[in-house]
Order: C-alpha cells, then sequence, then structure tokens
C-alpha cells in the first residue's frame, strides 16, 4: 500500500481569516492506488463531525481536472465546527486509477463511482479526530449523483445526503440522458435510507425544474424523507449557484434546516 503523505499549511484569506487548516493526503484506495484528498480543518482538537463534499466533472480529461477545494461550500461547513474532506475519485486530477464511464447505464456509473469514495468515508471514520456518527456526505452537480447512489449502495452510513444541482447530463452517443437518469434515480430510491435534501436553482442550465421533478417522481420512497428546494435564479446560469460566495445566502439556510431536521449542530463556532 502506498505511504500516507500529508502537506499543510494555513487558509487565512479565502475563509475571511479563520484559523483553518487545509492538508492534501492520500488516501489509499487499496493495495496499490490512493486517491488524492483535501482536508478542511476547523481549530480544536476533535473528534469533529465530517462533511464528506464530492465534487463534479469538468469538460474534457477527467485527469487534467483541478483539485477540487469547494471554499464557498466549504467555508460554512468548517465555519460551524464540520471537518470537510473532499475526495478526488478514481482518475480524477492526481487521484491513482482511471476514470470509467459506462456510456448510457447512469445505474452502473453511479455506483462505480459511489465506490470510489466508499474508502475515504472508512479511512475517516477510523480517525481520532472524527466523529464516526455524526456523517453528512454532500454533492455538487456530478458529486450530487454520486452522494445519492452511495446512499444506495452503502445503507446506514451517512446520517444525511445533500445535493447540490446534482445531476448528469450525456449528450454524446445517442444517449437519451433524461430518461436513463430517471431510472438510475429510480434505482437509487429504492435501496436509500438516508434522509435527503436536494437544492437547484430555476436558471440551472443543465438541469431544469421539470427535469428535477422527474428525477424526484422516480426516487422518491416513503421511507426516505426527500426535500427538493428550487430556488430563484442566479445570475445567468444557476448551476453555478454552489460555486460562487454570492449564492451562499440563497442555499445556506435550506442547509440550515437540514441540519436541525438530523439533530446537528449548525451554529457558527469561530
Amino acid at each position: 500500500m502506498k505511504l500516507l503523505t500529508a502537506f499543510c499549511f494555513l487558509i487565512s484569506i479565502s475563509f475571511s481569516a479563520l484559523a483553518v487548516k487545509e492538508e492534501i493526503i492520500r488516501v489509499p484506495y487499496d493495495w496499490s492506488w490512493s486517491l488524492e484528498t483535501t482536508i478542511f480543518t476547523p481549530e480544536g482538537k476533535g473528534p469533529f463531525p465530517l462533511i464528506i463534499l464530492n465534487h463534479g466533472k469538468e469538460f474534457g480529461d477527467a485527469r487534467l481536472q483541478k483539485r477540487y477545494r469547494g471554499y464557498p461550500i466549504a467555508r460554512e461547513f468548517t465555519k460551524r465546527g464540520y471537518m470537510v474532506a473532499m475526495p478526488m475519485r478514481l482518475g480524477f486530477s492526481k487521484s491513482d486509477g482511471v476514470y470509467n464511464q459506462y456510456g448510457c447505464d447512469m445505474v452502473k456509473d453511479g455506483y462505480i463511482q459511489a465506490e470510489s469514495v466508499a474508502p475515504a468515508v472508512e479511512f475517516f471514520k477510523k480517525r481520532t479526530d472524527v466523529d464516526p456518527t455524526r456523517i453528512v456526505m454532500v454533492g455538487y452537480s456530478y458529486g450530487g449523483v454520486v452522494s445519492i447512489a452511495y446512499g444506495a449502495a452503502y445503507p446506514h452510513t451517512v446520517k444525511g445526503i445533500i445535493s447540490l444541482a446534482g445531476g448528469f447530463k450525456k449528450i454524446s452517443g445517442g444517449c437519451i440522458w433524461d430518461i436513463e437518469l430517471s431510472k438510475a434515480y429510480a434505482e437509487f430510491g429504492s435501496k436509500n435510507k438516508s434522509p435527503q435534501l436536494w437544492i437547484y436553482a430555476k436558471n440551472d442550465s443543465l438541469f431544469t425544474p421539470a427535469m428535477v421533478e422527474r428525477m424526484y417522481r422516480s426516487f422518491r420512497q416513503p421511507n426516505v424523507p426527500t426535500r427538493v428546494v428550487i430556488l430563484d435564479s442566479f445570475e445567468d446560469d444557476g448551476h453555478k449557484l454552489f460555486e460562487d460566495p454570492d449564492g451562499v445566502d440563497m442555499w445556506l439556510p435550506q442547509v440550515e434546516l437540514f441540519f436541525k431536521s438530523l439533530n446537528l449542530p449548525f451554529s457558527i463556532i469561530q
């Protein structure tokens, strides 16, 4: 197994002078591969509640995608005493392995990507500075699908799942992506046990309110509390809402309500 390495430095500007430590480590995936993972840790000794924050996919080669740091999202959690871990999945950035996309089979694709995240969850659960009973998984864009698929593949592992502009739109190869995505959500809903919060903006360029409604109707189950929120339009493209610091005030109140429903703390601690 590859040696676990870490690089540490303090963040002072992007986190508004909060004392937050940023580390880049290699999380073991199996006997030979590891995942490039960014950690933001607030002040204190812990054990901290944990956010696993899953990245999306940019256009082009996954290997060329930059390490995900997710400041606008991660910052709000570290301010409230949460450690935030952002693993790059297999084949992305400097993680080992290869990113495989399975054509129009979005069920298989979701499960494979969730499998890529699972070792990171188990790794952090064993850390002495993490409270393994208070883990929430959050995903942006493609990472939202990955988070929901994770909940189906690994039920009862996390307390809740948040999907921010979640979805996956494949427009090449004759794929009827909206039908296949709805099928995938039906599969994931049938096996999920974790409470869900999905947030979108009205003018999301990839996932319209009508498409979100289709995804929800496919997913919904009586034993899985799922709340879907469609916010007002954000600038020229609502899909960018969660990447822009100016959008935080729009989505943060919904996240706070969700955390309260899970009996998890959400007050600013520093």
